[in-house]
């Protein structure tokens, strides 16, 4: 059994200003527990929103032979309370994972400001980036990334106003990089045009070998619904077809359920409507 442990800080612990990133780095260095723990989280290191990780990314760094033993990192768990999720500071994480060559599975939430680098990595077999809005740099950098173990990737794409500055063509661009033919699975949501991702997607699926494909948590519509319906030959070999968080009607969902492929279609939304300009809105699970 994995042994993990989180360290954080509350606003007691920072409100002086004596504390920041840094020292909570400091502090998880020091601590006798850490040998022996597989797994390390960072939650909250005082005013997330104003203090960047990177300070903490460079003590670790410097650090690493009290890492190395680690075989999975999260860094930013935090819930909105402590600090939205468009508001966390990132960093720049390719030293730290260089430093790192036994790390196995990494979790980062926010992205303000994040870079993962020249990413070259034998062991890491797991990336996950949770937030708002994406930076394109960080499709990109996977697309140039030499990650020969990862078979698990899920990102959250978000949205232009929090974070997301790239377009269909950033995320085709890792779609068609020799990354994503050693995945058995693939998230690309939270999206607020999960619709065209879901079509970049099958454009490349029967290069891939995909276990799970997840397109959770955006604004998927009947639109992008009816593109797997189309595409349900390409579909047969998936174990799990995660669409939880979506905008489809129901006879929509009636159609791909009646498919016989492993759909996930929890937590259907409404969409809403304008009274007075009769706009639509839709927006994904997690943006601010």
């Amino acid at each position: 059994m994995m042994r993990s442990e989180k360290f954080f800080y509350d606003y007691d612990d920072y409100e002086s200003g004596e504390k920041d990133a840094l020292t909570l780095a400091q502090e998880v260095l020091a601590d006798s527990d850490l040998p022996d723990l597989d797994e390390l989280v960072i939650g909250c290191w005082g005013e997330s929103y104003d203090n960047s990780v990177q300070s903490l990314l460079d003590e670790f760094t410097a650090n690493a032979d009290k890492l190395r033993h680690l075989k999975s990192l999260f860094i930013g768990d935090m819930d909105y309370e402590e600090c939205e999720v468009s508001w966390i500071e990132q960093g720049n994480y390719e030293e730290l994972l260089a430093a790192l060559p036994g790390l196995e599975k990494l979790t980062i939430k926010g992205s303000v400001g994040l870079s993962l680098g020249k990413v070259r990595h034998a062991a890491l077999q797991e990336i996950e980036i949770i937030c708002g809005g994406l930076p394109k740099n960080v499709l990109h950098e996977l697309a140039a990334a030499e990650l020969p173990a990862l078979t698990k990737l899920n990102l959250y794409l978000g949205v232009e106003e929090y974070g997301f500055d790239g377009g269909i063509e950033d995320v085709k661009t890792l779609l068609h990089s020799p990354l994503m033919r050693q995945l058995t699975y693939l998230g690309l949501g939270d999206s607020e045009w999960q619709d065209e991702v879901v079509e970049a997607v099958l454009e490349v699926l029967p290069l891939l070998r995909l276990e799970v494909l997840d397109f959770s948590n955006g604004t998927l519509t009947d639109q992008g619904g009816q593109l797997l319906l189309d595409a349900k030959d390409k579909l047969k070999n998936l174990k799990k077809i995660d669409l939880t968080y979506h905008f489809l009607s129901d006879e929509m969902m009636e159609r791909l359920k009646a498919t016989g492929l492993p759909f996930v279609l929890d937590d259907p939304q409404e969409t809403d409507i304008d009274e007075d300009d009769g706009y639509i809105y839709r927006f994904p699970m997690l943006t601010e």
